[in-house]
């Protein structure tokens, strides 16, 4: 894997990092049309909460 790639790959999961749980949230409404309060909750009950 060139320099180049790899700074695509890390930007890339950065950025899936950062943005995951308000993807997770936006999903969970578009698919079940239910909005609740997810600030209580950690990264891993993110997670957990798909299972």
């Amino acid at each position: 894997m060139n320099a180049r790639h790899l700074r695509f790959f890390e930007l890339v999961l950065v950025l899936s990092i950062v943005f995951l749980p308000s993807l997770i949230k936006s999903l969970s409404f578009i698919f079940t049309g239910y909005i609740s309060d997810y600030a209580h909750l950690g990264y891993l009950d993110y997670v957990l909460y798909l299972n």
